[in-house]
């Protein structure tokens, strides 16, 4: 059940669009831990 799971991420990631998706969700998901974590600072 788990090798269908990753199997089936690894296939969705083989796509550039897919996986500039999930890049850019994953910085804006960093940009707003960041600037969670650090409130007192300026996030870009």
């Amino acid at each position: 059940m788990e090798v269908q799971v990753i199997t089936a991420c690894f296939s969705s990631f083989s796509t550039p669009l897919s996986l500039w998706i999930r890049f850019r969700a994953f910085l804006v998901a960093i940009g707003s831990y960041m600037s969670w974590m650090a409130p007192g600072q300026q996030a870009n």
